[in-house]
């Protein structure tokens, strides 16, 4: 599946070049990273390949969320719905074939404009490596988000962890994030849950997703990311 990585890197070059010859702004890079499949380079050499997910992937998807040991554990039959009827808007991340993190995210059905993200994962060992930030990445470049101009989520007061992700991520796409009301503790069985917010990042222009490619790694990795999936 991988191809020879020097000639990867030796496309990633002409991709640049390419990019900076015929592009004014991040509209056109961002068109062109409207695709499925890439793969991607962290800085410690790792290579990840990110695609929506399948069937198969429901089992996966479950247990790194119970592994996660911070995410609320759903049924194993909510990720096989996820990845067979979500797939357009979840991402898998691969690591040697095997998935190592996962986005899960899904257009409102009352804000056909908004998307919605669910959950995000990712295995203990791939964590520090700027993985949960390009889930979300790939996830607002995908086709299905063509007309997405805002992202929301819920996260609860004491999940530090998320609420930077995503604050990193607003400020990547240089667009505003705010707080309000998602879900209260007495909605939820007993009223022991935390309450949930809801963040809102947007509006995002067009732009924003370009930005997101260009300002979330170096220009070779991201070069590298559209000559693998515009070949």
């Amino acid at each position: 599946m991988m191809r020879n990585i020097k000639s990867r890197d030796e496309a990633a070059r002409r991709g640049a070049e390419k990019t900076k010859d015929k592009t004014k702004g991040p509209r056109k890079i961002a068109r062109r990273y409207e695709v499925g499949p890439c793969y991607w380079r962290a800085e410690d050499g790792r290579e990840y390949f990110f695609r929506a997910p399948t069937l198969a992937d429901g089992a996966s998807l479950w247990l790194l969320a119970r592994d996660s040991r911070t995410l609320e554990l759903n049924s194993a039959y909510s990720y096989l719905l996820l990845a067979g009827h979500f797939a357009d808007t979840c991402v898998v991340a691969e690591r040697g074939a095997n998935p190592v993190a996962f986005v899960s995210a899904f257009v409102s059905p009352a804000a056909s404009d908004t998307v919605f993200v669910w959950q995000i994962a990712v295995a203990e060992e791939e964590r520090g490596r700027g993985l949960a930030q390009r889930l979300l990445h790939q996830l607002l470049a995908r086709p299905a988000c063509r007309s997405v101009r805002a992202l929301e989520a819920t996260v609860t007061p004491s999940n530090a962890a998320s609420r930077a992700l995503f604050r990193s991520l607003a400020r990547n796409l240089r667009v505003p994030m705010s707080a309000g009301s998602g879900y209260a503790p007495e909605l939820f069985p007993g009223g022991a849950h935390e309450r949930e917010e809801l963040l809102h990042i947007g509006p995002l222009p067009p732009a924003a997703r370009g930005r997101a490619l260009t300002e979330a790694g170096d220009v070779e990795h991201d070069a590298q990311l559209l000559e693998t999936t515009t070949s």
